[in-house]
Parts: structure tokens; sequence; C-alpha cells
């Protein structure tokens, strides 16, 4: 990830203009922040570029605490041969 505009922060880490976040395969981050100004992102992936979760709960915690309310998926073209799983991991947990 690049950051084009703005800013954001990682894991606690601040970013800004010009700055380079490497995401390595498997590697876990997050949450990412937006700064006061919002962010604008330039991200390149390789391979597979289907994101996951495997803590669904920490998301919505995240959410919660800044009191976000997540918009829907926007439509995106998938390689052939992909499924478009972003429904699985923002899919209401039990109790909402």
């Amino acid at each position: 990830l690049t950051v084009l505009r703005g800013s954001f922060s990682c894991d606690g880490t601040e970013l800004g203009v010009g700055d380079h976040l490497e995401l390595p395969l498997g590697a876990s981050f997050g949450p990412f922040v937006a700064g006061p100004d919002g962010v604008e992102l330039y991200e390149v992936m390789m391979g597979d570029p289907r994101s996951w979760s495997d803590e669904p709960e920490a998301l919505a915690a995240v959410l919660a605490e800044h009191g976000v309310t997540p918009l829907p998926d926007p439509p995106i073209e998938l390689p052939a041969g992909l499924e478009d799983l972003r429904a699985v991991f923002s899919a209401p947990t039990e109790g909402e």
C-alpha cells in the first residue's frame, strides 16, 4: 500500500503521503484507521486478490469503537475462477 492522500494508522504506526506498507502473504495486520482528513491508498496485489479474516468479531469491535457503519461492498471483477467472498467476512455475527 502507498499513501496518495491523507493519512492512516495500522497497528499504531502512522503513515502519511508517500509512505509505503508491505503486507506479506498470510501476515496479520490492522486495523487500518483513516486520519482526520481521510486517506486514499494505491494498492497492488499479486496472485489471489481476495482478503480474509479469521476474527470477524475483532473487526466488529473496532467498527463499534470508532462508530463506523459499514458500507455495502462495491461490485468488483475478479479473475476467472475466483468467487467473491467479501460477504462471508462482513456478515453480521451472532447477536446482531
